[in-house]
């Protein structure tokens, strides 16, 4: 069930980063959801840095 809440919570973040609907991030496996929430916090701690 942690498994699951972290799935949503991501998506949840994914979608209102990209302002793209939940669906199409629920359509996705697991990894590729992983990976562009990874990227994308990434992103977020550069720009923090620069």
């Amino acid at each position: 069930m942690e498994h699951y809440v972290d799935r949503e919570y991501m998506i949840a973040a994914l979608s209102e980063v990209t302002n793209m609907s939940p669906i199409i991030y629920e359509n996705m496996e697991d990894e590729e959801i992983e990976t562009k929430y990874e990227a994308i916090i990434i992103n977020e701690a550069t720009d923090y840095a620069k």
